[in-house]
Formats: structure tokens, sequence, C-alpha cells
């Protein structure tokens, strides 16, 4: 497979694969995530990164299903746009990444770490969000009055039907988003307020979620915000997002240690939207 190199018009080229699916879900994501690369490159030729940053940028990621997860050999993923149940998951980052990143200041992050094989496909082999996300919404299923009056999902909260939500392993599409593109290189809690206040300050996350709403639209079906960093900055009475849930960072720590079973029980604490606020299109 012949495959793009991450240059500063990289918005107009892509991996050329086997066959053409145009309509596919990973390539609509790909073709969004090297615009918005493409963009912040030109951004930053000489600016400083924030101190946070590995030099790795990730808008967007992908995380489909066993069954529709990329053969290695770089082929065509099944259009799983239009039968899937497809959630985005909004966090504070991609992935932490202790290192940083070589030759390139600023380098694409899956497409780095893949080898050139595909910018957007993640396979990673924990795959902890999806494990953790199947725990909440299980969690939803059986105890929906309770969420909602809590705060913690919107009322137009809907899910696949499956047959014991209890044990589900709901068969969802996960798109992966973030306030900030910039790849981390150690655990947000980790950083000052003044460190978290630069990384913030450094990209308005609606330029590139409002984009991923516009080009979706409707193949959206729940917005899930993860991490009580991201709450506050979360506008829950949005006109672009009114099918969401909140939940604790979708990791595999939360999910075992239960904080993902449980959290939704406290009434949540309304905060009040704090910058970056989002979505805001």
């Amino acid at each position: 497979m012949e495959t793009t190199k991450p240059t500063s018009n990289a918005a107009h080229q892509r991996p050329v694969r086997a066959s053409s699916v145009t309509s596919t879900l990973d390539q609509q994501l790909e073709r969004l995530e090297q615009k918005w690369f493409a963009i912040l490159q030109a951004e930053f030729p000489d600016r400083p990164l924030p101190t946070s940053a590995s030099g790795e940028i990730q808008f967007f990621s992908t995380d489909f299903p066993r069954t529709y997860v990329a053969p290695r050999d770089g082929s065509d993923l099944p259009d799983a746009s239009g039968s899937a149940f497809c959630v985005v998951c909004v966090g504070i980052n991609h992935n932490t990444y202790r290192g940083r990143a070589e030759g390139n200041k600023i380098a694409p992050h899956i497409y780095t770490r893949s080898r050139g094989q595909m910018w957007t496909v993640d396979l990673a082999r924990t795959r902890a969000t999806r494990r953790a996300l199947n725990t909440a919404l299980a969690a939803y299923a059986i105890n929906r009055q309770a969420w909602t009056d809590n705060g913690y999902a919107s009322r137009h909260t809907l899910l696949p039907k499956t047959s014991d939500s209890r044990e589900a392993d709901f068969p969802l599409v996960i798109i992966k988003t973030h306030l900030s593109p910039f790849v981390f290189t150690k655990p947000w809690s980790e950083y000052s307020g003044t460190v978290r206040r630069e990384t913030l300050d450094a990209w308005n996350p609606n330029r590139h979620m409002c984009d991923l709403v516009q080009t979706l639209g409707n193949n959206i079906d729940l917005w899930v915000i993860h991490g009580n960093y991201v709450w506050p900055h979360f506008i829950t009475t949005s006109h672009e997002i009114t099918n969401w849930m909140v939940t604790p960072t979708l990791t595999y720590e939360s999910q075992r240690n239960g904080t993902i079973a449980t959290f939704w029980r406290t009434k949540r604490i309304e905060e009040s939207v704090t910058r970056p606020r989002f979505p805001s299109c």
C-alpha cells in the first residue's frame, strides 16, 4: 500500500488503498484529520508548542468493533457509517506518551506510530476505552432515570438494543476526540494549573469538533464527555449536541476500580462553563 508523508499539504493527500470506498467512516475521519493537522502545522511553524506537548498531534481516532478492525495490511474497512451505533468520546487527550516526537517538530500521532499505514484507526490492544464505555452504558441502560436526574445524561439519550444490557458488549463505533490535539508527555493531573491553561489556550476545540458535527451530522448517535477535567467545558444546553452523557475518564483503571459503574448514584454539582467552552459552532 502506498502512503503519503505528513507534510504541510497533508490535507490534500491520503493513503492509496486497494479499493476506494469513499463513504467509510474511517476515510471521512482520515480526511478531517489530515485537514486539521495541516492547519495546525501551518499555524505553528515558529511558535513554541505548549510545555505539555510531545510534538505529536491527534484530532480524531476511531475504535471499531472487533469485526470492523482494519487488517494490518491496510485494506479497506467495511462501511460502518450507516450500520453501526456511533459514539463520539470527548476527552482531555488522545494518549499519554512520555517521549518526544522525533525528527519533525509536529507529527501526526497514529500515522507516526503505525509507520505510515493509517491516520485515525486505533489498533490499541487493550481497548480500555471500549470496556469502560460498555460498563457505563450498561449501568445507564438499567438506571436511566437516576442518570438524568443526577445530571449525567440528557433526556434524549438513546442506546442500541441488546438482549441483555447488563452484560452487553455494545456493537459501537467509537470516535475519540479531545479538547486539545496535542499529545501530552504525562497524565493531565500531573500538570500545574498554569501548564493546563497554556495547553488549552493554544487551540480552540470548537474548530475541529464543529467540523466533525458538520461532516457526520446525524451519523453520531451519542456524545460521551469523559473525565471531570472536561465536564466544566461542556455546554449541556448546546443545540449541536443534544444526545449526551458525562462519565469519568474511560480508562482501564476507572473500569477496574468500579468508578464507572457507581459514579452516577451521586448528584452532579453543576459548575459554570469555563473556557474553552464547547460546542460553540
